[in-house]
């Protein structure tokens, strides 16, 4: 039976690290067997439609101008930053499971 093959992108330009790096193939090959992609994409799944239903209720918060006029300052303020939490945290999200999916 022939050993896999384990290809590694987007690490370091150095020849010294990209060497040290090949010399690991054995332990990245146990160390890649060792994730499970299924339950980690899950995992994400979960937690990207959680962070984008934070985001949905801040911008309907926002988005009340009830709500922006009659509620205290830091309020509002505390709602703003909730919000942009929320969004990075989507964008991180969903770039860690194009990243896993790829």
């Amino acid at each position: 039976m022939s050993t896999p093959t384990l290809a590694v992108w987007k690490f370091a330009s150095c020849d010294g690290c990209q060497l040290t790096l090949l010399d690991m193939e054995d332990e990245l090959l146990a160390l890649a067997g060792a994730v499970d992609v299924a339950a980690e994409r899950r995992r994400l799944e979960k937690d990207l439609a959680a962070a984008i239903s934070e985001a949905e209720q801040a911008e309907r918060k926002l988005g009340n101008a009830d709500f922006t006029a009659k509620a205290p300052a830091e309020v509002v303020a505390k709602t703003r930053q909730r919000l942009e939490a929320a969004r990075s945290d989507v964008a991180r999200l969903e770039q860690r499971l194009a990243a896993l999916v790829g």
